[in-house]
């Protein structure tokens, strides 16, 4: 070969040690790239296949807390059914026993109103069917009102049942459903508290908010299930 030939030649030799290392670097580069690619989507997949299995215990959790809510509820329709119906009984038997067993029935019956409200309320709840109306809401008149009529269930169930009100306080929210919740609180404070125990309402003001304490002499929460109280069905 002529010199110009040799040169020429070199440089092509060049050229493709060059081109094979840039091509074995691009290579490199893009298989390297494939895999970060490739683990980024595995523990993409991993991570949603972890969502999808907590999702789906969370769910079938919920439908046990479901299910066993309306065992309970069942339970608790069943107990006031059959005594109304032995006092139906009774009442047949011997209609002048009617002004003795009336009260009980009456209560009775309360009680499986409430339940049914309750269930209701929670079901319009989950539709989102339940509309708040927000306005000024004197607490004081609120937590009056609950005491006096929770006074009647108490005195039949031999607590006592009484209601402070160390500062008067107004709140802004819907006054129906802020009453039926301190309702509820009270109602079940009496219904598990034994004759002879208290219930107080309380009513304060604590820096800018306004507290209402409902406490009981009654069978409490278990510490290790307080935490669980506002899940749905437990």
């Amino acid at each position: 070969l002529t010199p110009e030939g040799e040169r020429l030649l070199t440089q092509y030799d060049d050229f493709c040690r060059e081109l094979r290392d840039y091509g074995d670097r691009l290579f490199a580069e893009k298989f390297t790239e494939a895999q970060q690619l490739s683990a980024a989507l595995e523990s993409a997949n991993r991570s949603l296949e972890q969502k999808v299995e907590q999702r789906t215990q969370a769910l079938r959790e919920q439908q046990q807390q479901r299910n066993t809510f309306m065992t309970n509820v069942f339970h608790d329709l069943r107990t006031p059914l059959f005594v109304l119906q032995r006092f139906l009984s009774r009442v047949r038997e011997q209609p002048g026993c009617l002004g003795e067993e009336l009260p009980v029935m009456q209560g009775r019956l309360e009680f499986m109103r409430r339940l049914v409200e309750d269930m209701f309320l929670m079901a319009k709840l989950e539709d989102r069917q339940v509309i708040f109306d927000t306005d000024r809401v004197p607490l004081a008149a609120l937590v009056q009102r609950v005491a006096e009529g929770g006074e009647v269930q108490a005195s039949q169930k031999q607590v006592s049942l009484t209601w402070q009100v160390r500062q008067d306080c107004t709140a802004w929210g819907d006054e129906a459903r802020l009453e039926q919740a301190v309702q509820n609180l009270v109602s079940n404070a009496v219904y598990y508290t034994r004759p002879g125990g208290r219930v107080t309402v309380t009513l304060e003001r604590r820096q800018s908010r306004g507290a209402i304490l409902v406490e009981d002499t009654g069978i409490g929460i278990p510490p290790e299930e307080q935490r669980r109280i506002f899940e749905r069905y437990y």
